[in-house]
C-alpha cells in the first residue's frame, strides 16, 4: 500500500508548521497628515512636487507602528511571515475656504512603492486614471496586496516612494491639509519568535 508512506511523509513535512489557527493575525492603521501648500499671496507658484503632498517619512512611520505593535503583541519582526496593505486612502481634512472648496483634482495620477535598504521597490498602490475630478475629497486606491516580508526585513526602517503627476491648474489658493493612512495587515507565529 504506497498512501502509508505519502501520509506519514506529510505528517513529517508539516510537524513543526504552525496551525493556520495558531497564526497571530491583526491589521493596523497608520496615520500622517501632512498640509499641501496653496498658490495665494506670498506663496509663489512653484511647482509642486511629491514631498509636499505626501509624507516623505511615512515609511519610517509605518515601522515605527508595526515595532509598537510587534511589543503589544508579544513577538519579534522575525516571526512575521506575512505583510502587506490592504488599504490607503487620502482625505481632505479641511475642504472649505473663503475662495472655494479645497480638493484633490490636483492630482493627476499617483503611485506607491515601499522599499528598504536591503530590499527591492515593491509596489503597494497605483491610482486609477481620471479620479481625482472637481470635488474629490478622498480617495482609496487600489491596492496590489504585493507580500511586504522581505521590505520588513530588509532594513531599520522602510521607505515609500511615490511617483506622482500633477495638475497645477486646479490647485487650491490657500494650503490643503490631505489625512494620508495605510491599513496593515500582519501574519505572525508568536510561538516561532520565541525559539
Amino acid at each position: 500500500m504506497k498512501s502509508a508512506p505519502i501520509a506519514l511523509a506529510l505528517m513529517f513535512v508539516c510537524t513543526g508548521c504552525p496551525n493556520v489557527e495558531d497564526l497571530l493575525t491583526y491589521e493596523r492603521d497608520v496615520e500622517q497628515e501632512i498640509t499641501v501648500p496653496g498658490t495665494g499671496v506670498g506663496v509663489g507658484n512653484n511647482p509642486l512636487v511629491a514631498d509636499q503632498v505626501f509624507p516623505i517619512d511615512f515609511g519610517a512611520a509605518i515601522s515605527d507602528s508595526l515595532d509598537q505593535s510587534f511589543s503589544t503583541e508579544g513577538i519579534q519582526k522575525n516571526a512575521v511571515s506575512s505583510l502587506t496593505i490592504t488599504a490607503l486612502r487620502l482625505e481632505v481634512t479641511n475642504p472649505e475656504d473663503d475662495a472655494r472648496v479645497k480638493d484633490l483634482e490636483f492630482i493627476e495620477s499617483a503611485k506607491f512603492l515601499l522599499a528598504a535598504e536591503n530590499a527591492d521597490a515593491v509596489l503597494v498602490a497605483e491610482s486609477e486614471p481620471d479620479v481625482f475630478q472637481d470635488g474629490t475629497l478622498e480617495y482609496d486606491f487600489p491596492v496590489t496586496e504585493n507580500e511586504l516580508v522581505d521590505v520588513l526585513n530588509g532594513g531599520d526602517e522602510m521607505m515609500l516612494d511615490s511617483d506622482v503627476e500633477f495638475d497645477e491648474d486646479n490647485r487650491a489658493t490657500f494650503a490643503t491639509d490631505v489625512l494620508f493612512t495605510a491599513t496593515l495587515k500582519v501574519i505572525a507565529d508568536p510561538v516561532g519568535a520565541l525559539n
